[in-house]
Parts: structure tokens; sequence; C-alpha cells
């Protein structure tokens, strides 16, 4: 079997009296697919199985998808993102001169090929530098209420400074500019 190209990422916004949110990617368990919810405050809460949803067997091993059940129907303006969750595990020992399972093998590659598109899709939501930038290790400092992130003096590391150490840097460079 062949795994067509999904990221496993689905997001859906509710008109309000929803009790069903499709997905469009494969899942061969009902924790293979993580929920989240956007409220119209855009507060972010992760929904658990069977508690805020459940999934129903007719979605479990479908190429193109299924549903999940919501326990509380929507409101409108909530954000529903449906997104794959397979684990990096592998259940399957073949044996050394042992029968060729090529259904097995296949199962295990598709399961594998889903991971990896997993990974591709969280990869290409996180910061990136140049391809030929020559800064490695850079680690982002933990967030700071109303700080801004920026480079060092050396452009070397991330660092949060003060709103106010940024304003006075722009006074000072802004002072004595004409404007059009």
């Amino acid at each position: 079997m062949s795994v067509s190209i999904n990221d496993g990422f689905k997001q859906t916004l509710a008109t309000g009296g929803e009790t069903t949110i499709d997905f469009d990617f494969r899942i061969e368990e009902s924790t293979d697919i993580r929920v989240l919810k956007t409220a119209v405050d855009n507060t972010l809460t992760e929904l658990v199985n069977p508690t805020h949803y459940t999934v129903p067997g007719g979605s479990i091993g479908v190429d193109g998808g299924g549903v999940i059940n919501l326990v509380t129907p929507a409101v409108a303006g909530e954000k529903y993102t449906c997104i794959s969750n397979f684990t990096e595990t592998r259940s399957t020992n073949f044996s050394l001169l042992g029968g060729f399972q090529s259904e097995e093998l296949n199962k295990q590659l598709d399961r594998l090929t889903r991971i990896d598109q997993q990974l591709r899709r969280d990869i290409n939501k996180t910061v990136n530098l140049r391809e030929d930038s020559i800064v490695t290790g850079i680690t982002i400092p933990n967030p700071v209420a109303s700080n801004l992130l920026g480079w060092d003096a050396s452009a070397t590391e991330m660092v949060n400074y003060a709103v106010g150490d940024v304003s006075g840097t722009l006074d000072a460079t802004f002072t004595g500019l004409t404007t059009n």
C-alpha cells in the first residue's frame, strides 16, 4: 500500500452546534489523533478522548480520514484542529529466517512514512535560520512578560529585552531625523 502526501493537520472553524468534526488523514487507533480547541477568546485547550470527544470505529483505518464526535456541541467561532499523533514505537518483530510478511511490513513502512510526515509538518512550523548561516545551537530564552525577543550584541544568541531599553535605543536612533 502507498501513503499519499498528507501533513496530518486539519482545522475547522465552527459555525455553531456541530457535534462532529472531520479530519482528512488516516489513523490506525483512536490515540493516533490529537484534537485542539481554540475558543473565541483565543484560549487553546487540548481535548481529551473520551472526556471531550470520541473517535468512532468507522473513522479508524480509512485513507481519507474520518470524524471525531464532540461530547459538547461546538460554539460558533471556535476552531478545532485535528493533528496526527503517531507514536515512534514499533510493536512488530520480524524473525530471522522467518516467513516474509509483506502485509505487516507494509503496515510498518506506512506508519514510518506517516511519522515522517508529522515531523515534516512540525519542522515546517519552526523558526529557521537561512541555509547559509554559520550560527548553530541557538536556544530561545523563556518568555518574559512585556519583553521583546532579539539578538544579542554579537548576533549569536537570542535574549529578552525590556521594552524600555528598546524604546530608549530607538529614541536615540531617531532623534534629529526629519519626517517627510
